[in-house]
C-alpha cells in the first residue's frame, strides 16, 4: 500500500534537476553546484555532472571550483570596497599585508596589483592548478624571482598579482579582512 502511495512521487521528476541537466548538455558544460535558497532558507543542493574531466571526480554541494581569471573582477571589486571604506589603501605598499616580502617588492603598491603594473611575474613557480594548495605558498614560491621591470612603468598580465590580492586584504589594519 505504501509503495503504491510513494510510486507517484517517486515517478514525477524533480523539475530543476530536469532543466539543469538539460542545460549542462545544451550547453556542454561538464557540471555545476548548485544551492537554491529561498526566504533566506536553503530549499535544495546539488552536484550536477563531473567537477574534473580529466580525473572523472563527481560535482558535489561542496565541491570549489578554481574559476581562474573570471575572480579578478570580484577580487577589484573587494578591494575597492575596502579602499572606499579606508581600510585599505592603492598606495599602500603590499609588504604592509604581506609578510617576508622580499626587498625588491617593496615599491609594489596594491594599484600595482590591481593595474598589472607590478612588474610581477605572470604564474607563480609554484602554482599547480591540479593540486590544493595555500595561496600564501603560491606567492611564497615566487619570493626569490626578479622583477620583469619596475613597478609602475609598464603593464604586463600577473596572475600572480591577482593571488597576492585578497592576502593584501586579509591584514588590514583595522583587524577585518575580505575573504575571498
Amino acid at each position: 500500500m505504501l509503495l503504491l502511495l510513494i510510486a507517484p512521487v517517486l515517478a514525477r521528476a524533480d523539475k530543476t534537476n530536469d532543466f539543469v541537466t538539460a542545460e549542462l548538455k545544451r550547453q556542454n558544460i561538464p557540471g555545476l553546484s548548485l544551492v537554491i535558497v529561498k526566504d533566506g532558507k536553503i530549499i535544495k543542493t546539488a552536484g550536477c555532472g563531473v567537477a574534473n574531466i580529466r580525473f572523472n571526480t563527481a560535482s558535489t554541494p561542496e565541491t570549489v571550483y578554481k574559476i581562474a581569471s573570471v575572480s579578478k573582477q570580484f577580487v577589484a571589486t573587494g578591494i575597492m570596497l575596502l579602499v572606499h571604506e579606508g581600510r585599505l589603501g592603492l598606495d599602500d605598499p603590499v609588504s604592509k599585508y604581506l609578510d617576508g616580502t622580499p626587498a625588491m617588492w617593496k615599491a609594489i603598491t596594491v594599484r600595482h596589483l590591481l593595474t598589472h603594473t607590478s612588474g610581477l611575474v605572470r604564474e607563480a613557480p609554484g602554482f599547480d592548478p591540479f593540486k590544493i594548495q595555500s595561496d600564501d605558498d603560491v606567492i611564497r614560491s615566487a619570493y626569490p624571482l626578479p622583477l620583469r621591470f619596475a613597478p609602475g612603468i609598464k603593464g604586463e598580465y600577473s596572475n600572480l598579482g591577482y593571488f597576492a590580492l585578497p592576502r593584501s586584504s586579509a591584514k588590514c589594519p583595522d583587524g577585518h579582512g575580505l575573504s575571498i
